[in-house]
């Protein structure tokens, strides 16, 4: 019951995480740049169309590289002080479809994987790379149609999200801010109170508030900090449920010069488990290594992918 329950308190903490990456975690494209002013500021509304025109998530563009993410909880007791930490370092080849995702788990607690509990991870993914193969095949389609298929169905999910975001906050240019050496606009971002969100992984950001800091230089999104400022229920309430006040951060950075991708996010809250279990987590993800990646139809092993970012 301990083990199932460490589970599920991690998969609470995740499930937070991955909703807000998918949805607020955004790119914004080569568009529209201005010359900068540092007295000035430019309208919301033009910051807000660069946004709409060229709007990819973090997990569209992760899809193109393969990377490193160190996974760290840490659970705490009622004083917030640490009773016990995990983490463990996975190397991730990506995809479009949840089944052809292999995080592959490397280091668990500063101990590295065995070679046959490697072993048997690859064998446990090549055999859901063929089921998903052979279910292909029973729709008379290449693995190669299928999966651009896969990529435009998300694609379109994804852009409907997106929609109803923009159709829930409600924006507000703050002014100008930095972090590390970008320098950044500063823009509010909270619910409308009278919105119902009409897409299913929107509906928790009804409950989340908070600012995002723009890059000045060409409006890529370069860190957001956002609070729950509502309960949230998993599962009807009866799995988890999230307290007001847990807060999230998510930060990325500029690889090889041309694109922004993860580098780390942190979620921190408290809640209930079970109905009756009370806990206390911090979780964080640092994402590095990144490496373009490129599948035609199957992820084979034996070769490291061609190009390292840095």
């Amino acid at each position: 019951m301990k083990v199932l329950r460490t589970h599920m308190l991690e998969k609470t903490a995740s499930t937070v995480l991955i909703v807000c990456l998918l949805i607020l975690h955004v790119s914004w494209g080569r568009t529209g740049q201005q010359e900068r002013d540092e007295t000035s500021y430019p309208e919301l509304e033009f910051v807000l169309e660069q946004v709409r025109k060229n709007l990819n998530s973090d997990r569209m563009l992760l899809s193109n590289y393969t990377y490193n993410e160190v996974e760290t909880v840490r659970f705490l007791d009622k004083d917030s002080t640490v009773k016990r930490i995990k983490e463990k370092r996975y190397e991730v080849f990506p995809s479009f479809d949840e089944e052809l995702l292999y995080r592959k788990l490397v280091e668990e607690n500063g101990e590295l994987v065995s070679k046959k509990d490697l072993e048997k991870q690859d064998r446990k993914y090549r055999k859901r790379v063929e089921k998903w193969e052979k279910k292909a095949r029973k729709k008379g389609i290449s693995d190669e149609e299928a999966r651009r298929l896969r990529e435009e169905e998300e694609g379109e999910k994804e852009q409907r999200a997106v929609d109803d975001v923009f159709r829930l906050y409600e924006f507000e240019l703050l002014g100008r801010g930095s972090v590390g050496e970008y320098s950044t606009y500063l823009i509010g971002f909270s619910p409308r109170p009278d919105y119902k969100p009409r897409v299913k992984e929107v509906k928790l950001l009804k409950k989340i508030s908070g600012k995002a800091w723009v890059s000045d230089e060409d409006f890529q999104l370069v860190r957001i900090e956002a609070d729950l400022i509502e309960n949230a229920s998993f599962g009807l309430g009866i799995l988890a449920k999230l307290h007001k006040g847990a807060t999230m951060s998510f930060q990325r950075r500029k690889v090889n010069g041309e694109v922004w991708l993860p580098a780390v996010a942190h979620f921190s809250g408290k809640g209930r488990f079970l109905l009756f279990k009370g806990f206390r987590v911090e979780l964080t993800s640092e994402y590095s290594d990144y490496k373009r990646f490129s599948v035609s139809s199957s992820i084979t092993f034996s070769e490291p992918p061609q190009e390292e970012l840095k």
